[in-house]
C-alpha cells in the first residue's frame, strides 16, 4: 500500500461526491490519514465513510497492518493543492511570504504560477481617512503559506 494506490482506488469516489484529494500521509507504523476536501461545501461524515469503505474493501488488513483515518482539511490549515486556492478564490487569506512578509486580503486570482491578491491599506488622518485596494500579484515560488482567513464577528 503507498499514497499513489490508495490516491487511484478512491478517484471515483471523490469525483462522484465533488471532493478533491489535498493529501495522503503514511507514517512508518503504518498509519494512514486521507485528507479531502470538497468543491463546494463542507465535507460530511458520510463521504468520509465512503471513503473508508472503499479503501478497507481495496486493502485487506489482514493482509497489512494498518490505521486509517479520513478527514477533512482543517479550517485555517495553509493550502496543499491548487484545489483549494481555486476554491478559496473571493474569500479573505493570509499569505505569509519567504522572508517573512504577510498579506492580508482577497484572493482574486490563481493560476498555479501566481496569485492575485487584493489587499486594503488605509491613508490619511482624521475625516481624510480612506482605504485604498492595492492588487498584488505574487509569484508562488515566493509563497510560503496561504490560508483562509478566519474572521469571528
Amino acid at each position: 500500500m503507498n499514497a499513489e494506490t490508495i490516491g487511484i482506488s478512491i478517484r471515483d469516489i471523490l469525483q462522484e461526491r465533488g471532493l478533491f484529494l489535498t493529501g495522503i500521509e503514511i507514517t512508518p507504523d503504518s498509519t494512514v490519514t486521507i485528507t479531502v476536501e470538497s468543491n463546494a461545501g463542507t465535507v460530511s461524515i458520510d463521504d468520509c465513510t465512503a471513503i473508508n469503505d472503499i479503501v478497507r474493501g481495496t486493502f485487506d488488513s489482514a493482509d497489512e497492518d494498518y490505521s486509517l483515518t479520513v478527514t477533512s482539511a482543517g479550517l485555517g490549515e495553509p493550502f496543499r493543492v491548487a484545489g483549494q486556492y481555486i476554491k478559496a478564490i473571493g474569500e479573505d487569506v493570509e499569505t505569509g511570504l519567504k522572508g517573512g512578509t504577510k498579506l492580508r486580503g482577497k484572493l482574486i486570482e490563481y493560476d498555479g504560477k501566481n496569485i492575485k491578491i487584493e489587499t486594503k491599506m488605509t491613508v490619511g488622518k482624521g475625516k481624510e481617512k480612506k482605504q485604498i485596494a492595492e492588487i498584488m500579484d505574487v509569484p508562488m515560488e515566493k509563497v510560503n503559506y496561504c490560508k483562509l482567513l478566519i474572521k469571528f464577528k
